[in-house]
């Protein structure tokens, strides 16, 4: 475990008692900071091209490096920024990166009242493929709660306990236009508006660390 674990209960269980209302912004890494919202739109306007492409022809291709992958989740960021202390209490926050062609999912919950970096939950690593028309996920454990797990292998993941990232990111525009401060679209709804699209979607993999959608 982590030495700042105990550190990191005590600031949550503090915010949640005392300063339950207050409102401040707390301290998120460099890689979720360099996303705005000018990047945003940026990728947002590629999805949509990719996405009618797809639709209308029969090839498309977009890709996506792991900053074009953060920037989708700009405003759920700016979301938890503005919530009180309270609120955020334990919630976790992901992020992305892309290393030796392998999407790694970090998921980390910020210090609020005292002034340390954001404490990592969970480091995983993810795999996925098409198999009949849908979006198989894989992945692996690395760390948690700062112990690594080099050891780990990749295991298939159940559909209700996926990240549903490739669906959040096909979704991630139409849920924009309900809502822009908000993803909360449920599992169900982004499989259901994705699938007439990963229907067309024949290959899914990492190239020189960018995620490829291939129809």
């Amino acid at each position: 475990m982590n030495f700042l674990t105990p550190l990191w209960i005590v600031d949550n269980l503090l915010s949640v008692t005392f300063f339950n209302t207050t409102q401040s912004k707390t301290i998120f890494p460099e890689i979720i900071t360099s996303v705005n919202e000018e990047r945003y739109y940026q990728v947002q306007s590629r999805i949509i091209d990719f996405k009618t492409k797809i639709l209308f022809s029969s090839e498309a291709e977009i890709e996506l490096s792991a900053n074009d992958i953060n920037a989708i989740l700009f405003f759920s960021y700016c979301s938890y920024q503005a919530r009180s202390l309270g609120d955020k209490a334990f919630d976790l926050i992901r992020f992305f990166e892309i290393y030796d062609d392998e999407i790694i999912m970090n998921e980390i919950s910020p210090f609020l009242i005292f002034k340390f970096k954001a404490l990592k939950i969970k480091t995983k690593c993810l795999k996925f493929e098409l198999s009949d028309g849908e979006i198989r996920e894989s992945s692996k454990i690395v760390n948690f709660f700062g112990a690594s797990n080099k050891s780990s292998k990749y295991v298939s993941v159940e559909s209700k306990f996926s990240t549903n990232l490739i669906h959040q990111i096909l979704t991630s525009s139409e849920y924009n236009s309900i809502d822009k401060y908000s993803n909360s679209f449920t599992r169900h709804s982004n499989k259901l508006l994705a699938a007439p699209l990963v229907k067309k979607i024949k290959s899914i993999r990492v190239l020189n660390n960018k995620l490829v959608l291939q129809s």
